[in-house]
């Protein structure tokens, strides 16, 4: 679900801007649009792009009935492609949020802060043919924390893809929990099988 926007952008030689006035994620009618988003990215040589961004904002609160808590995002990323095939994406973010909660009994108000981030890696080699792609690699990784830094979890993905003729395409993934916290006893791990074909 898509959120409301008022947005500016454009470039200034090799940079590109981008400036949001938005509601509140995964909001579409909105809760007092009250966020601020702005992202820059610069290209380098060698087709290395890099980027920063910032976003803050009061998110709804259902338990007061407004918006009120704060949240604050900002991170850096960077995005690179080969001329053979290899493509490379990687984003670090932080998160600082602010929940208040109530109590049902005494109607008094509490407000708790976490700061958590996350760092995601994406790679991607295609093996292409005389003009179209034959298949490719890709690999993820994340690593994140939750609960204000006291609980670290690091998932990892791979996916192979083979386009078997222009109308048909075969995928294999595999996507598994690295590392959890101590209490998951239960590392999740699955393995998909899909074939696509066109009509």
């Amino acid at each position: 679900m898509a959120t409301q926007a008022i947005s500016a952008y454009g470039n200034i030689g090799d940079a590109f801007y981008i400036l949001s006035w938005h509601g509140q994620d995964d909001g579409l009618e909105g809760q007092d649009p009250q966020f601020v988003t702005g992202r820059l990215a610069y290209d380098l040589t060698f087709n290395v792009s890099v980027g920063g961004f910032y976003s803050s904002g009061k998110k709804y609160n259902e338990d007061i009935g407004k918006s009120q808590d704060r949240l604050d995002r900002y991170g850096v990323d960077l995005q690179w492609q080969s001329e053979d095939g290899f493509q490379l994406n990687a984003l670090y973010a932080v998160k600082n949020e602010e929940d208040t909660t109530t109590d049902e009994t005494t109607g008094s108000s509490s407000m708790a802060e976490a700061t958590d981030s996350n760092l995601s890696v994406y790679a991607q080699y295609i093996i292409a043919g005389a003009e179209k792609p034959m298949a490719s690699v890709g690999v993820n990784y994340d690593s994140y924390t939750m609960n204000d830094g006291d609980d670290d979890w690091t998932k990892g993905a791979l996916f192979l893809t083979y386009f078997a003729r222009e109308n048909v395409k075969v995928q294999f993934g595999w996507e598994s929990t690295l590392d959890a916290p101590e209490r998951y006893e239960n590392k999740e791990s699955r393995y998909t099988l899909m074939v696509d074909i066109g009509i």
